[in-house]
């Protein structure tokens, strides 16, 4: 089931319709209570990439230890 999810950027209104489990992801950086900035918007999807790039380099070690097949 979808739910749609409203953003609110430069005074423009944007709706999306995401998986429940997507939600939690795009809302941890950004406001969906207020409007935004498209400069917030860019620094939130910074964030989020980067919070992606750690969660990829956690996986590449653990992944490098696991015995070849």
């Amino acid at each position: 089931m979808q739910k749609e999810l409203v953003f609110h950027i430069d005074n423009l209104s944007y709706s999306f319709n995401v998986e429940p489990s997507l939600e939690k992801n795009l809302v941890k950086f950004v406001n969906t209570d207020a409007n935004i900035s498209t400069k917030e918007l860019l620094l939130a999807y910074i964030r989020l990439a980067n919070e992606h790039t750690a969660l990829q380099q956690d996986l590449e070690e653990i992944s490098s230890l696991l015995p070849k097949l």
